[in-house]
């Protein structure tokens, strides 16, 4: 019998799981003979688990624990066998032959119940037919929920054992598939039932219960109509009467298939809110149960979103009771500031302000508007966050984030939150100042993290109430002005006041914007642009060591060093929020194609970043001395060892966790807020100084680029730039040079007016290229011979040593090598190459003749392409590198490169440039091929066969090295040739053309064309190189002889 059962099963496995070795036809005439066979298998099932399950029970009775055992591994089988059958076979056909009052009745059984609720759950889960036997079906499904009810009913609250939690869990998947698909045939008699085992399994303490049952609540909630909604006069808000009690109301899906739902009453949304609540704080800190389901802090996320989801629609339907229930909680854990309740009130900040967002998510909404229970419970909150008070900073720093998190409130009442920003300085001031070295670091840290929280919420108060609080923003600046007076206010806290100051004046036009900035940066300008600051700090590097290496006095800061550090990260914060709002002329056509004259100044921080940029730029020019060698060794020790990795850099490399301190123990922060790291020792300061400044510093240059180019093109000297950016370029290490490329390089590409080229792209782009094919080149050339990068550009610090270090070299390496690839795509771009058409535009409009008639495409003078091309140092170095880019095991890469490649090909047929055609069909004809052999390229494939293509049709018939090429790989004959070239002449489609390559190029490579061979079931890593690579070798970028195209080597063994 249970040899019957099993090749039973096997036959539709065969059809739905093992189909890979049946033809369509063959799978086609299987599934019908298993159809037409189902009214005699499907009782013959039923009848095997009758009789096997009673002789098994008998035998049990009589103490034959063998022979027993073998009628239920019949059982087994028999179960296993209906579930490669319950999938597919017709509901009404497992109906009629018994077998859901069949596995019904297994659930009493602990041997059986499992596989048996696997079955009725994956019959919940079928979708209705839409033919006669709709109403079958519903009585099967309704059916099968009586069996499922009953069984939930019986289960044990106490159940701990592991097989009880898998049965627990199995079950509770199959109520939900009921509730997702079948909701509508749940009779109002049974649906209260159904909701409150809903609710059990919700509240469940294991993850592998409660996550199903959340996602059918979150799926419920979405489907319900909001119980409140506004009206469009006059906003206010008011009860749907669809919600009155024992009302029907419509749940319509979008397909209809919810029907018409009972309502749902305002005490289950009660205990709803309580058991998300329950999950949201006090399971916050007793996840240990649940280690395996949340293995990640991904998988944590995820549901922790989840859970707020459905407190964010539970507050739609409920707004009075949401608010309610946040407001005891709050008050609660308010009492007492112990270690416990301070992290059970982080929980209570999130759930704050994802009520407050539902509830005041209305942009005409007032105050006025709102009803009286609701306004007294805002206000209450309000009120008791206004009126507590506490000189813990742990308690200070939440107490400020649940201000902030009433900011949709506070938008719609502008008093109120005046009233928060007073609340927010009295924190600020109750917290004193207290410098490190004293004793008392770990306070001094506490303190610092609180106010800059305070700030920062302060910022976000500003975001969310927009221009409500300008009427208040002259009293706000005498406070700030007061604080700065009296020494309470330090720059990196005032930098973010600052910037919600910005925030507030931005919608009161510039006039009033440009009052917040003078008043901010007046005295920047008037201290940066005096000659003696500028000599004193900025004169050359030596300055920047004594700067650097400063000891602080006194426990206090380098003031001077911090606050060079602050200016710039505020005033690149400031750059971006400007550039948000400058809708210049710029932005209103395709960047760079503007002329010089087109460029305007209509923006208040023009001034001011005109004033900025000649000392930045001698800043940044002292800063990269420090990598030079001659310079380097000079260095004191600190300076030195700041110029290398940190452990946390290195640990983000090679993909490893940074470890995190204990909840409730406050994380050490680096003065500047902006989430650099901070440990102890003064080398991890000057690391941090040197990296925001940098950073900040490019960032500038490209946001004054990108949005501000009067600025840069017309006022700033570009030979200063240059020199501040490329005189020590040689010793920059991998990491510097892509933020270099990616910060500055490419904005400017593609900001530069095409009057500026010759000045602006071309020298900037010459000698960035030029050194990144020379670097590029030689580190990729060590990585696939010998497995190892080594270059002394790169800078890995202490700890890097061995496979580590290997492994943060090549990550850096591919970071630099798809960055010079990105900037080549931007080079490419369409809209930057007005008159060029794409290769295969050439193709379509049949403009190959060009290449034969020497008649060249007549191309504007602003296609960017052209000035690639013409500048004879900016070509060798981008044709170069992209050429190299194919062969390199880099996929990424190779999209970006192909990208270059596709309008060299173009501009090559459109110019009619012999050269430029010469080294199109030869190398980089070639490479492509090359590229074809490594395996990370199959996500490429695509565009690499369409990269030969473009190449061999419009090229082949007046060059020879295309063929010459071809013939030189195995299988590949003269005869072999003319045959391919007639079949594509037959055709214009692109997509067959395609396929005729690939054949040709399978005929010839076979096995060896890695990227061209279908990879089922395997997982391409891109960023992992091959060190063992090496089968074949790498041809030379130029062939002096014919002879040297040959690429047979590739395919050898």
């Amino acid at each position: 019998a249970e040899l019957v059962v099993m090749v039973l099963r096997w036959l539709p496995e065969d059809v739905t799981v093992h189909n890979m070795d049946l033809e369509g036809d063959r799978r086609k005439q299987l599934l019908m003979v298993l159809t037409q066979a189902l009214p005699c298998i499907l009782p013959f099932l039923y009848k095997t688990l009758e009789v096997h399950f009673g002789e098994a029970v008998r035998l049990l009775q009589l103490n034959n624990m063998a022979a027993a055992r073998q009628h239920a591994a019949v059982v087994t089988a028999t179960l296993n066998t209906l579930l490669a059958y319950v999938e597919w076979a017709p509901v009404n056909d497992m109906a009629s032959s018994g077998l859901i009052e069949g596995c019904g009745f297994l659930l009493s059984s602990v041997d059986f119940r499992l596989l048996a609720c696997e079955i009725l759950k994956q019959i919940a889960s079928r979708r209705k037919p839409t033919d006669e036997s709709a109403s079958m079906f519903d009585s099967a499904i309704t059916r099968v929920f009586e069996v499922l009810n009953g069984a939930v009913q019986s289960l044990s609250v106490t159940a701990e054992h592991e097989n009880d939690l898998a049965y627990t869990a199995c079950l509770c998947e199959a109520m939900v598939s009921l509730g997702s698909q079948h909701l509508q045939l749940v009779t109002n008699d049974h649906f209260p039932v159904y909701i409150q085992q809903m609710l059990g399994f919700l509240k469940h303490d294991r993850v592998a219960i409660h996550y199903p049952a959340l996602l059918f609540w979150l799926m419920l909630l979405r489907e319900m109509p909001s119980a409140y909604c506004m009206s469009g006069k006059d906003g206010l808000l008011r009860h749907d009467s669809t919600f009155n009690g024992g009302q029907v109301i419509p749940g319509q899906s979008e397909k209809g298939k919810k029907g018409r739902l009972p309502a749902i009453s305002e005490e289950v949304y009660g205990t709803l809110l309580d058991i998300v609540f329950l999950w949201l704080l006090d399971k916050e800190m007793a996840n240990d149960a649940n280690e395996d389901e949340l293995s990640s802090s991904g998988d944590y996320n995820n549901h922790r979103g989840r859970l707020l989801e459905v407190v964010r629609l539970l507050t739609v339907q409920c707004p009075v009771l949401a608010v309610s229930k946040i407001s005891l909680k709050i008050n609660e854990y308010w009492d007492n500031s112990v270690q416990h309740n301070l992290r059970l009130l982080e929980g209570t900040q999130r759930l704050l302000e994802t009520i407050f967002l539902a509830v005041f998510d209305e942009r005409n909404l007032s105050v006025t508007a709102l009803p009286a229970e609701l306004q007294a419970k805002v206000e209450g909150i309000l009120k008791m966050l206004l009126t507590s008070k506490s000189t813990d900073p742990s308690l200070v720093e939440i107490h400020g984030r649940h201000l902030d998190a009433i900011g949709p409130y506070l938008r719609i009442s502008p008093p109120s939150a005046l009233h928060a920003v007073e609340k927010l300085f009295e924190l600020l001031i109750s917290l004193p100042i207290i410098p490190k070295g004293l004793g008392h670091d770990t306070l001094a840290v506490a303190n610092s993290r609180a106010r800059l929280q305070i700030c920062t919420s302060f910022l976000r108060i500003a975001k969310s109430t927009d221009k409500e609080l300008f009427p208040y923003v002259e009293n706000i600046a005498k406070t700030v002005a007061q604080l700065q007076q009296q020494g309470q206010l330090l720059q990196a806290e005032h930098n973010l006041i600052a910037e919600a100051f910005l925030i507030i004046s931005s919608t009161e036009g510039s006039q009033q914007q440009a009052e917040v900035l003078d008043w901010f940066f007046k005295p920047v300008r008037d201290k940066w642009g005096k000659s003696e600051w500028q000599d004193h700090f900025l004169s050359g590097p030596t300055s920047l060591v004594d700067l650097l290496s400063m000891k602080p006095l006194h426990s206090k800061p380098n003031e001077e060093m911090w606050s060079i550090f602050h200016t710039l990260t505020f005033f690149e914060r400031v750059l971006k929020i400007c550039a948000a709002q400058n809708f210049n002329y710029s932005q209103k056509v395709p960047p760079g194609i503007v002329s010089i004259e087109s460029l305007t100044a209509d923006h208040p921080i023009m001034a001011y970043l005109l004033c900025i940029i000649p000392p930045l730029l001698k800043l940044l020019r002292c800063l990269h001395c420090l990598w030079s060698p001659a310079r380097r060794n000079l260095l004191p020790c600190e300076v030195q060892e700041a110029l290398l990795l940190s452990k946390s850099e290195q640990a983000t490399l090679v993909g490893e966790a940074i470890s995190k301190p204990p909840r409730g123990v406050p994380f050490t922060m680096d003065r500047n807020a902006s989430g650099i790291d901070h440990c102890e020792g003064r080398e991890t300061e000057i690391r941090n100084w040197l990296r925001g400044v940098r950073d900040s510093g490019y960032s500038i240059i490209g946001l004054a680029a990108a949005h501000f180019s009067n600025s840069l093109f017309v006022h700033t000297d570009q030979t200063a730039l240059k020199t501040a950016l490329l005189e020590n370029v040689e010793a920059m290490d991998f990491r510097h040079i892509r933020q270099l490329l990616h910060s500055v390089i490419i904005p400017i590409v593609k900001a530069c007016p095409y009057t500026c080229w010759e000045l602006w792209t071309g020298s900037l782009l010459a000698e960035v290229l030029m050194h990144c094919e020379k670097v590029l080149s030689l580190s990729w050339a060590n990585l696939i011979r010998e497995g190892a990068v080594k270059s002394n550009l790169v800078s890995c610090g202490k700890g890097g040593v061995g496979l580590r270090n290997e492994v943060m070299e090549e990550k850096m390496l591919r970071d630099l090598t798809r960055e010079t690839c990105s900037l080549l795509a931007v080079l490419a771009n369409p809209a930057f190459n007005v008159g060029l058409p794409s290769a295969e535009q050439l193709l379509q409009q049949n403009q190959i003749e060009l290449a034969r008639t020497e008649i060249p495409f007549q191309l504007d003078s602003n296609c960017l392409m052209r000035f690639v091309i013409d500048h004879h140092s900016i070509a060798m170095a981008s044709l170069s590198i992209s050429n190299q880019a194919l062969r390199w095991p880099d996929s990424e890469a190779v999209h970006k490169a192909v990208v270059f490649c596709g309008a060299t090909v173009a501009f090559a047929i459109a110019s009619n440039n012999i050269e430029l055609q010469k080294f199109v069909a030869k190398d980089l004809f070639a490479s492509v091929i090359e590229s074809l052999t490594i395996e990370s390229n199959a996500s490429a494939q695509g565009e690499l066969v369409n990269l030969f293509r473009i190449i061999y049709l419009p090229l082949s018939d007046n060059l020879e090295y295309p063929k010459q090429i071809l013939r030189s790989l195995p299988s590949i004959t003269s005869e072999t040739l003319v045959a391919f070239d007639a079949a594509l002449s037959k055709t214009s489609s692109a997509k067959e053309q395609k396929q005729l390559i690939k054949s040709l190029l399978l005929s010839a490579g076979g096995y060896q064309l890695r990227a061209l061979i279908s990879q089922k079931n395997a997982t391409i890593i891109t960023n992992v190189s091959n060190h063992a690579m090496g089968t074949y070798q790498m041809p030379p970028t130029n062939h002096e002889e014919e002879a040297t195209i040959g690429l047979a080597s590739m395919f050898t063994e």
